[in-house]
């Protein structure tokens, strides 16, 4: 239970501010979280999961490039994320598997921006989504 409770402490933060985000993202919990999101009980990886899709999120006050904040979604991304959302989708448990699915939407949404993405690796993110989904 404390692990879900830190977890939930930690979403409601990165649902702030998009300085409470960034703060949040480079404060060395992100490397926790996609631990948490691949190997622990499940409730925790749901917490997990709540917090890392926050930190991707801009507020409606300073909506990014469509409401995605780019640079925390790739990283994610590059850090191994993916499995755990699929994970996700694939659970009885409605409210995880539709986190799951607005996660992979965000991805996906990133994907249709190739130009934007490249100095990114926007091919790589579109492999690891197609090698995670078979």
């Amino acid at each position: 239970m404390p692990l879900q409770e830190a977890a939930w402490a930690v979403s409601n933060i990165a649902a702030g501010s998009i300085l409470q985000k960034h703060t949040v993202f480079n404060g060395g919990v992100v490397p926790p979280l996609l631990h948490l999101l691949a190997t622990a009980v499940f409730d925790v990886r749901k917490e997990s999961a709540y917090c890392l899709g926050n930190l991707c999120v801009a507020p409606k006050e300073s909506r990014e490039q469509g409401g995605i904040i780019l640079e925390h979604l790739i990283a994610l991304v590059d850090g191994g994320c993916l499995p755990g959302f699929i994970a996700l989708v694939r659970s009885p448990d409605v409210e995880a598997a539709r986190l799951g699915l607005q996660f992979l939407e965000l991805v996906r949404q990133i994907s249709i921006i190739t130009v934007s993405l490249m100095s990114f690796g926007a091919r790589d993110v579109c492999v690891g989504i197609a090698r995670c989904a078979e």
